[in-house]
């Protein structure tokens, strides 16, 4: 386990080196160095990958494949990032990132002008809410594993999905 951390970490030390060498000979040094990934969110996916091939616990894992998922949203990998949520999903374990990756896959669709699968998730979304018997609304907090926090709220006639204190989207009149 050590040794694998250690040869990765090499390697990316000896890719980025490589890439600033190159452009250090064609005299473009700031250039490679906005072009090159940030060392921490590549470090910050194998440190997850890691943690998901260590965990034994149903709820470890699921928590963790909820945070690749986010790591692929953060770098704009929608291919994958569907694929992880839609894994996810399909885990034994039913709480509230549930609930967060369907967020995220309704916004994958609605991105992609796919109306099917718009109305099926949103369907989902509603029919996964809970029946609570509260004076205005519900209120959920999660955080995840790269320090993102989610708050959900369910009201009688809407579901409200904010993350780090922002409006992720809204469900509903």
């Amino acid at each position: 386990m050590k040794r694998t951390k250690v040869f990765l970490s090499f390697v990316m030390i000896l890719c980025f080196g490589m890439t600033a060498v190159a452009a250090l000979f064609a005299g473009d040094l700031k250039i490679s160095f906005k072009s090159v990934p940030k060392i921490d969110d590549s470090f910050e996916f194998l440190q997850l990958r890691t943690k998901l091939q260590e965990s034994r616990k149903p709820a470890e894992k699921n928590n963790v494949h909820f945070a690749i998922a986010e790591y692929y949203l953060k770098v704009n990998d929608l291919h994958d990032a569907q694929a992880a949520l839609a894994q996810h999903i399909n885990s034994e374990v039913v709480d509230i990132t549930t609930l967060l990756a369907n967020v995220y896959l309704y916004k994958i669709a609605n991105y992609r002008h796919d109306q099917a699968q718009v109305d099926r998730l949103k369907k989902e979304i509603f029919d996964n809410k809970f029946v609570l018997l509260f004076e205005k609304f519900k209120q959920i907090n999660y955080t995840s594993l790269l320090g993102n926090t989610y708050e959900v709220r369910h009201f009688v006639d809407r579901i409200e999905v904010f993350l780090n204190g922002d409006v992720l989207e809204t469900f509903g009149s």
